[in-house]
């Protein structure tokens, strides 16, 4: 805001977003998106959603994926997992 006011514009970092769900053991779908600011208005620039027909192993990786990330963010938080 304050850049903009002193007419210099900004350089605001893009955004990125992801999240798990858990629908089974070893078996998680993920939505991961992207985001940009573009002529002062915030928007998405990447969407992934995992698909309808995909498959165990497929899956079985969104796990993993999702366990990695909470024992990662967790340890950078708390200091433990």
């Amino acid at each position: 805001i304050l850049l903009s006011l002193a007419g210099r514009g900004s350089d605001l970092p893009d955004l990125g977003g992801a999240c798990w769900s858990h629908i089974g053991p070893d078996n998680a779908i993920r939505e991961y998106a992207e985001y940009r600011y573009a002529e002062g208005t915030l928007t998405r620039s990447l969407l992934d959603i995992s698909p309808t027909e995909e498959g165990d192993a497929e899956r079985a990786a969104s796990a993993q994926s999702a366990e990695i990330w909470y024992h990662e963010i967790t340890q950078e938080m708390f200091g433990e997992s």
